[in-house]
């Protein structure tokens, strides 16, 4: 019943919180993968998994301390399921979840409360530790318990070897290249909240009343140039904001 408006994903959104910001409008979305033409579609058209995704992205504006979700990834492709869990390991409050996703429990679970014929069994700790002290995994019956799986020591030590090429240098460099890139987004937000003020003004001298009745046809059409030209530059900055966002998030 919430998106049933013929307005696209974008305009949903904010019209949820108008006091925020665009860039984090457009941050939001991004992190659920509503990027590039897709804030444009229509919400009437959007798939069971998208609809599921766009929900998250308002719970996660509202900024509530604690969500509850039940099944959450239902109706979702594999990539929706990693950003909706990418999503809720960056949200600060409690989240209460029911799912019988394996994947999706092992990535975000911190407590574990298994309901059984013979009772609760409560565990506090993620879920491949509870596999570890426990074995089966109910969650994929047709799956080997953890304990066939756990990686040898051989792969743990090729492991610790892969991240320990990363340089003292490589690091102050990554390190570097995300504050510029932060400097980057900041600027550009601020860019856009310009250029967004500027069509408004712009805007609201054509509804007055009487406006093209009482002003001249040249400062008409030199408005109207004016008005094409900030829709151009806003158009540029949201597409150079959301590819800066982008980099960004794979760096941090």
């Amino acid at each position: 019943d919430l998106l049933k408006e013929r307005i696209s994903v974008y305009d949903w959104l904010f019209a949820q919180a108008p006091h925020e910001t665009v860039g984090t409008i457009r941050g939001l979305l991004g992190q659920v993968l509503f990027t590039g033409d897709d804030v444009k579609k229509s919400v009437t058209a959007l798939s069971g998994g998208e609809s599921a995704r766009l929900l998250f992205a308002r719970m996660m504006l509202e900024k509530g301390n604690v969500l509850v979700l039940d099944e959450p990834t239902n109706h979702m492709d594999l990539e929706g399921v990693e950003a909706l869990a990418d999503a809720l390991q960056e949200f600060e409050g409690t989240v209460i979840v029911v799912s019988h996703d394996r994947h999706f429990v092992s990535k975000v679970a911190t407590h574990i409360l298994e309901l059984t014929p013979t009772g609760a069994r409560d565990y506090s700790g993620p879920y491949q530790e509870y596999l570890e002290r426990f074995g089966d995994d109910y969650l994929n019956r047709d799956s080997a318990s953890l304990h066939d799986q756990k990686p040898s020591q051989t792969q743990r030590e090729s492991t610790q070897k892969t991240k320990s090429r990363i340089s003292h240098q490589e690091r102050k460099l990554q390190k570097q290249r995300i504050n510029q890139l932060q400097r980057t987004v900041e600027q550009l937000e601020r860019e856009i909240a310009k250029n967004e003020d500027q069509l408004q003004n712009i805007e609201e001298n054509f509804g007055k009343e009487g406006y093209f009745q009482s002003t001249d046809p040249m400062e008409i059409k030199k408005l109207q140039v004016e008005q094409e030209s900030v829709q151009k530059m806003l158009s540029q900055h949201l597409q150079n904001w959301e590819a800066t966002s982008l980099e960004l998030e794979k760096l941090l």
